[in-house]
């Protein structure tokens, strides 16, 4: 019930960084059971629960985001260096439906990461398109499974 509920309340948000807090705690609610690295338990998540099938449907619906998200990498913003370019040449070098939803949620989870630990603003634009742009693969994902 409670993924429910922060998908709900992510949904009547009009702030996209407000929708993507709200709809990814919905999604932290159903792959927290899981032990290990939290980028572990989102990857088991999909293992256990997403079909081929249904991630290519996942794919198919959201491709206007993967578009966004292909067109230029998103940095970890604690300054290691790091950036989701290898999930991007992941997505592009398989085609497996699978592998694709890990390597766009793992580009998701580092827009999720630098919001959560206040590297995002809500006055820059492309923090708010990331934003915009993350949140509907989330809910799609907690509707689906909650």
């Amino acid at each position: 019930m409670k993924a429910i509920e922060w998908l709900d309340r992510g949904l009547n948000q009009n702030d996209p960084i407000d929708c993507l807090s709200n709809c990814w705690m919905g999604f932290n609610n159903l792959y927290s059971n899981a032990s290990g690295a939290e980028v572990d338990s989102i990857k088991s998540f999909i293992d256990a629960n997403v079909n081929d099938e249904t991630a290519q449907e996942l794919l198919d619906n959201h491709q206007t985001e993967i578009t966004y998200f292909m067109s230029r990498p998103v940095f970890d913003m604690r300054g290691n260096g790091r950036s989701s370019q290898r999930d991007i040449n992941n997505y592009n070098s398989t085609t497996c439906a699978i592998t694709k939803l890990k390597s766009i949620l793992m580009v998701v989870y580092q827009v999720r990461c630098n919001l959560m630990h206040g590297q995002k603003s809500p006055s820059r634009e492309r923090d708010v398109d990331l934003c915009k742009h993350s949140w509907p693969f989330v809910a799609e994902l907690v509707d689906r499974y909650a």
